[in-house]
């Protein structure tokens, strides 16, 4: 969702909340993509007619599977992006 709280600034948050689509049984260690959900906030702030600054945080709480070969598999992910735009 987002909320333009004034012509500057916007704030956005996000929810995911999924089943992965890879069986536990057929997860590999090397490729980890395990996630269930994840939670994102974010703001854009325009600076000027042309710029504008956003920024996003995403993080991604840890998960556990055990795949067929009884390896337990665990991931978590935190990511920070944050942008610069000039518009000529």
């Amino acid at each position: 969702m987002a909320w333009v709280s004034s012509k500057q600034l916007t704030l956005r948050a996000g929810l995911s909340l999924t089943d992965n689509p890879v069986q536990d049984a057929m997860v590999k260690p090397l490729f980890s993509a395990i996630f269930r959900s994840h939670v994102t906030l974010g703001l854009g702030y325009k600076a000027s007619h042309g710029s504008e600054i956003d920024a996003s945080l995403t993080v991604a709480p840890d998960t556990t599977v055990v795949n067929a070969s009884g390896v337990a598999i665990s991931h978590s992910q935190t990511n920070l992006q944050l942008m610069f735009t000039q518009r000529f």
